[in-house]
């Protein structure tokens, strides 16, 4: 198993010939994902456990000036959301074959690909076992595919049109496939720079494939406004949430934030991120909890004062969701930190 403080790729030099695929990262902790994705992939991301039980991840990477891909697993249902790095777009695809989750509010699984905007937040409701592979594009190579696929189709037009649509499964492998050639052969040569010219015919044949994928069926969306709206009144709803963890917490407080009726705020969080308003801020706050239990001085912190101080007035049944959650007692995290 890599640590995450050894994990940790260069900045990529001002060298066309870059390419770097750090070894596999495992972990067991949801939260270093977080830290993963923004070391070495420089997205912001925040992923929150939701599924109960122990955790596993893996994370492999590759990373060019002209592509970046990851490959994951998580073996638990997660709450996610992410923004790529700036002037970057990006391509979700699950693996997962009959399981499925629910991206910016719609039903997402395998043949499913989800276009990702530049500087724009998404949200994924993860199903249990997740594998799932991200392209993260520099905008302007992103656009000159699509130009090339389609006519010259704005890639902004792309994602109002089609931010969800399907692949055939041919695609599919053959995405997979070149994703983890791509890898391999970085791995496996400690002077990737040679094999400059096949690299950069890999990632040419993957950002044209998905491009092509992405132009061959493209048809507008139904109920691109509500949606909209619907995203809109969850992200303020979220920020707020984050923000305020340890403060009173309520549909009133938060209708008063976002504007938004009490049953729209409904809809809108069981319509994106799969669970009510309610479950969403207490399995934030069980993950706070975790994050800083695991971070404290077992000497000087207690379960008792972090539950409190994040709002939960019942102390065993804290306990209880607590271990429903991650599979451990709140105790056993603290005598385990640092």
């Amino acid at each position: 198993m890599i640590c995450i403080n050894s994990y940790r790729i260069a900045h990529m030099a001002e060298n066309e010939d870059g390419f770097l695929s750090p070894p596999r990262f495992s972990s067991h902790e949801c939260m270093e994902l977080n830290e993963i994705s923004l070391r070495n992939n420089d997205w912001q991301t925040d992923y929150q456990q939701q599924g109960a039980g122990a955790f596993e991840t893996w994370f492999d990477l590759y990373v060019s000036s002209n592509l970046r891909i990851s490959d994951q697993y998580c073996s638990r249902e997660m709450s996610v959301s992410g923004i790529p790095p700036p002037d970057h777009a990006a391509l979700a695809l699950q693996l997962n074959p009959g399981k499925k989750g629910i991206f910016q509010g719609r039903e997402f699984g395998a043949n499913n690909a989800g276009l990702i905007a530049p500087d724009a937040e998404t949200f994924f409701c993860t199903p249990a076992n997740l594998r799932m592979l991200v392209f993260t594009i520099p905008l302007p190579r992103f656009n000159q595919a699509l130009h090339a696929a389609a006519n010259k189709k704005e890639l902004h037009h792309l994602i109002a049109e089609t931010p969800v649509t399907n692949l055939d499964s041919g695609t599919l492998v053959a995405l997979t496939r070149a994703t983890h050639h791509a890898i391999n052969i970085v791995r496996s040569a400690p002077q990737s720079a040679r094999l400059a010219v096949c690299l950069s015919e890999i990632e040419d044949y993957i950002i044209t494939t998905v491009s092509l994928a992405l132009t061959k069926h493209s048809r507008p969306a139904r109920g691109v406004l509500a949606r909209k709206n619907h995203l809109r009144c969850l992200m303020q709803a979220r920020s707020y949430i984050e923000a305020h963890l340890d403060s009173p917490l309520g549909m009133e407080t938060l209708t008063g934030v976002t504007g938004a009726s009490a049953r729209s705020l409904e809809t809108a969080f069981r319509e994106i991120l799969n669970v009510t308003p309610v479950q969403y801020i207490r399995l934030h706050r069980l993950n706070a909890a975790k994050k800083i239990l695991l971070r404290a001085d077992r000497t000087q912190s207690s379960v008792t004062a972090t539950a409190q101080a994040l709002g939960f007035s019942h102390m065993s049944r804290f306990a209880q969701n607590y271990r429903a959650l991650f599979g451990e007692l709140p105790s056993v995290t603290l005598a385990a930190s640092a």
